[in-house]
């Protein structure tokens, strides 16, 4: 495993690799902060306002008379959930309404799409604070059991009555889910990326070491006639040009020593056959 791991082609993946992940990371993170920071600081906002237009909007179709009347009349209830649901529809909003107290209990007078006209409900802390106010207030994004909404409230003046408007919400969760997505669809590209430009250098550079290496083994074994094609003019094809001209000096070598074992071995014939001549003529 550690011979392995200790292998050019791994090195060479590896430097490929780490870094451009590495940098991936860097890059989803700093990704994250800024469209986090849009979100947060842009779209949102941007959210509130329109939600606190739409709140003008909304409290100019009524008026103190109507609203106090509608406690008790049934026709002018009607007029109240035509305005309401008309609003709603064209604005887009989850609810509009207006809570009320009637008898001191605390109830919805209309409710936009839904004849709801008098069902007890209790104000929430927004909606009791808006009664103690001139302003808008605005509740933060809050979350239950159908998704996230915001909501804003409006005293109507000269009532105990509050002007409603529910705002869906789910876009944030829509917006960071789409920002993971993007972030992993970014970090998956350029592994990939990465992977396929590590494994093409890897093998520009590993193939023709490999190439070298089984030719220096038949070389190590006493061959030295094999001939190893060279195309590449870089360091490895230096190398390779190197080595191949080793391999031709020691071919030379071999041969002449190769020559030069012949002639001594044909001056020891000619000098044993002159010492048998001089033994006989000695004889």
């Amino acid at each position: 495993m550690l011979k392995k791991f200790n292998s050019v082609k791994t090195r060479i993946l590896l430097g490929i690799l780490v870094p451009i992940i590495l940098l991936s990371i860097v890059f989803s993170s700093i990704l994250f902060l800024v469209s986090s920071n849009l979100i947060n600081n842009q779209i949102i906002p941007q959210h509130n306002q329109n939600l606190l237009l739409s709140m003008e909007k909304f409290s100019t179709l009524f008026d103190t008379g109507l609203v106090n009347d509608a406690k008790k009349n049934k026709d002018s209830y009607e007029k109240l959930l035509e305005f309401t649901t008309d609003f709603q529809n064209e604005y887009n909003l989850e609810n509009a309404y207006i809570m009320s107290k009637v008898d001191g209990e605390e109830v919805i007078l209309v409710l936009g799409n839904a004849d709801e006209y008098l069902t007890p409900l209790a104000f929430t802390e927004e909606q009791t604070a808006a009664l103690s106010t001139t302003d808008i207030v605005a509740s933060d994004i809050y979350e239950d059991d159908y998704g996230k909404h915001q909501s804003t409230f409006l005293q109507i003046p000269g009532t105990d009555s509050v002007l409603g408007l529910d705002a869906d919400a789910d876009f944030v969760d829509e917006l960071n889910s789409l920002l993971i997505k993007i972030i992993f669809a970014s970090l998956f590209v350029a592994l990939l990326i990465g992977s396929i430009l590590a494994v093409i250098v890897s093998r520009k550079i590993v193939n023709p070491l490999n190439l070298l290496v089984n030719h220096t083994e038949i070389v190590a074994r006493g061959d030295l006639s094999k001939q190893l094609e060279v195309y590449s003019h870089d360091e490895i094809g230096r190398l390779a040009i190197s080595f191949l001209d080793m391999q031709s000096q020691l071919r030379e070598t071999i041969s002449h020593v190769t020559d030069t074992s012949d002639h001594v071995e044909e001056g020891s014939s000619t000098l044993k056959e002159t010492v048998e001549q001089l033994t006989v003529t000695s004889n």
